[in-house]
């Protein structure tokens, strides 16, 4: 009987554990859609950073042509 009741046991804890890693796993889902909502198209992103480099460089060339 003992080995019984410890095989119940086990069959218990893992079961709970895979509800535990279920519901991880959809609140990582949430997360990642609500993440998505706000995220920048990486294309846009690139020209974001290309034309913030280019503004810098006027920026830098304008103010050696003023000295």
């Amino acid at each position: 009987m003992p080995l019984a009741e410890e095989k119940a046991k086990e069959e218990e804890e893992e079961e709970e554990e895979e509800e535990e890693e279920e519901a991880e796993e959809s609140s990582r889902l949430k997360m990642d859609m609500l993440n998505y909502a706000h995220t920048v198209h990486p294309a846009k992103l690139h020209r974001r950073k290309f034309m913030c480099r280019i503004k810098t460089q006027r920026y830098l060339e304008a103010k050696v042509e003023l000295h």
